[in-house]
């Protein structure tokens, strides 16, 4: 049985790349099921459907849809493999452009695998009883892991990285905020753009990001600020060389 996950429509991007394929099944917050590559695969996703034996199958089983490029998959049952390599339908339809695809049951990770992988995952928060680094094999009581900070604190927003619960990780290139020194993702500006915006007048960056003459002053002096006011001075500062417009 493959390994699926029931993931939801939480974020407007997903969302609209999703009615560019099927505008009437993408809403908010439904929910699909998306298979899990082994490698490599184009991203799949299916309405969603509590009947597992739905989910693969080349006859009555649920036709997925690629986030990446819109094209239709089936998932072949293991016994269907070897019957649908040697008909001309599936050779035709791997060498065109056709409108269904077909993909192997065992190109997807199944719940077996994922059951081994769990049992066998180390636990990399504590040591080993002998006080050596945990592996699949280690048994006993296990210690405490000391940690010992050795490069600058990085400051991680409130987002957190959900993975699976829900489609920013899987459906989108969008990634938790990471807030770091010196970087726009910190909310301060960079050394070179400050020195390209403090040769334009306050007024004008006023009326360009719509924020107040303190804000302004706040960026300039290399402070942190709100970041859609951070992006907008970032953007317009692309468009100066020396101090002057291009």
């Amino acid at each position: 049985m493959p390994a699926m996950r029931k993931i939801a429509i939480t974020t407007p991007n997903v969302l609209a790349k999703l009615r560019l394929i099927d505008r009437e099944s993408a809403k908010p917050y439904n929910f699909v099921l998306s298979p899990v590559h082994i490698f490599e695969g184009p991203t799949l996703i299916a309405p969603f459907c509590e009947d597992r034996s739905r989910w693969i199958g080349l006859e009555n089983g649920l036709e997925y849809i690629s986030v990446e490029n819109g094209k239709r998959f089936r998932i072949c049952k293991p016994d269907e493999e070897e019957l649908l390599i040697w008909t001309p339908e599936f050779v035709w339809a791997r060498q065109s452009n056709t409108r269904l695809q077909y993909l192997f049951s065992t190109q997807l990770r199944d719940l077996d695998q994922v059951f081994r992988e769990y049992f066998q995952h180390p636990e990399f928060k504590s040591l080993a009883p002998d006080g050596a680094p945990c592996a699949s094999n280690t048994r006993g009581l296990l210690r405490r892991r000391p940690i010992e900070a050795t490069l600058r604190f990085r400051l991680i927003g409130k987002e957190i990285d959900r993975h699976v619960q829900d489609d920013v990780n899987v459906l989108s290139d969008i990634r938790p905020p990471e807030y770091q020194e010196g970087g726009s993702s910190s909310g301060v500006l960079d050394p070179i753009s400050i020195r390209k915006l403090q040769s334009q007048p306050i007024r004008r960056l006023m009326r360009i990001t719509r924020s107040g003459q303190h804000t302004i002053e706040r960026a300039l002096r290399g402070e942190r600020i709100q970041m859609r006011t951070l992006s907008k001075l970032m953007v317009f500062a692309k468009t100066l060389k020396d101090g002057f417009p291009r």
